[in-house]
């Protein structure tokens, strides 16, 4: 193996839309949580595939600015 291959380092970059599972991980609180802020409309949220679908996300801005500006537990 070269030398050039052995220096890469592996890079994450933060998906840019976030599983109801996810957001719920990353804030330490219950699905149910996440799901009763989206519907009080504190946390924007998306339906992937229209207003039938079941996939919902949240933009990773969305949540950027929810952990910034709304109080919760931490």
């Amino acid at each position: 193996m070269s030398d050039d291959r052995r220096k890469k380092k592996f890079t994450y970059t933060h998906p840019a839309y976030y599983s109801l599972a996810d957001v719920a991980v990353i804030l330490r609180v219950s699905m149910q949580t996440v799901r009763r802020w989206i519907k009080e409309g504190k946390l924007p949220a998306i339906k992937i595939g229209g207003e039938d679908s079941r996939i919902i996300r949240v933009r990773r801005e969305d949540l950027d600015d929810f952990i910034r500006n709304e109080p919760y537990p931490k």
